[in-house]
C-alpha cells in the first residue's frame, strides 16, 4: 500500500529526501499542468513547477496536515502564479481555455456540458476551436475571483469543496462564482454571435 501524501510530507519534514522525491513523482505532472494551462509555454511551466517544489521543500518545517496535501500544493502553486502575474503582467490576466482540455468537476458540469458545446465530428472540432478562442476572450471579462474558480474547476478538475479550501472561501461562494462565470460566458458568446 502506498503511503499517503501527508505521511510522505511528514517524512520530508524529518529530512527524508526519498519521500520528497516520491511526492514529486506523484504530483509533478499535476503542478506542471496547472501552470501550462495558464502560460501555454513548456519552459515557463517547467520553471514554475520547479519553483513550487523548491518552495515546498524550503518551507517543509512549516507544513501542517490541516487539509489534503494536494490542497496545500495547489495553494503554493496558486500563490506562485499570483506572484508571477504581479511581476510579469502588471495586473493583466491571460485567459487560457481549451475546450479539448476541459474536464468535468465531479460536483458540477463540464465546460462542454455547461456551454452545450458540440461533439467530435471534424466540423464540430472546428466549431469547438472557434468556441475556445471566444471563451478565452470571455474569461478575460470575468473578475479575478470568478476566473480563478473557473480555471481550478474546469482546467484543473478540482472539486468545489477543495477549491474552497485552496482559496479559503466557502463552498457556496465557489458554486456562486462558478454559476456567475458560466452565465457571463454564455452571455459573452451570445453577444459574439455564437450560440453554444
Amino acid at each position: 500500500m502506498k503511503p499517503a501524501d501527508e505521511v510522505l510530507m511528514a517524512r520530508v519534514r524529518e529530512g527524508d529526501r526519498a519521500a520528497f522525491e516520491h511526492l514529486i513523482d506523484r504530483h509533478e505532472r499535476r503542478v506542471f499542468t496547472f501552470f501550462y494551462r495558464r502560460v501555454h509555454d513548456n519552459g515557463h511551466a517547467e520553471d514554475m513547477t520547479l519553483d513550487v517544489w523548491m518552495k515546498i521543500y524550503q518551507a517543509r518545517q512549516n507544513y501542517r496536515p490541516d487539509a489534503k496535501f494536494t490542497t496545500y500544493l495547489y495553494r503554493v502553486a496558486r500563490n506562485h502564479w499570483i506572484d508571477y502575474m504581479r511581476v510579469h503582467h502588471s495586473g493583466s490576466r491571460p485567459s487560457m481555455v481549451s475546450i479539448e482540455d476541459a474536464g468535468s468537476d465531479q460536483d458540477g458540469p463540464s465546460l462542454l456540458d455547461a456551454l452545450g458545446a458540440p461533439g467530435e465530428s471534424p466540423e464540430r472540432r472546428q466549431y469547438s476551436a472557434e468556441l475556445a478562442a471566444k471563451i478565452r476572450e470571455g474569461v478575460d471579462q470575468l473578475s479575478t475571483g470568478e476566473a480563478e474558480v473557473f480555471r481550478l474547476a474546469i482546467f484543473d478538475e478540482i472539486r468545489y469543496a477543495e477549491i474552497g479550501r485552496i482559496l479559503d472561501i466557502p463552498v457556496g461562494t465557489v458554486k456562486s462564482r462558478m454559476h456567475t462565470s458560466m452565465h457571463k460566458l454564455r452571455r459573452w458568446l451570445s453577444r459574439e454571435g455564437i450560440t453554444p
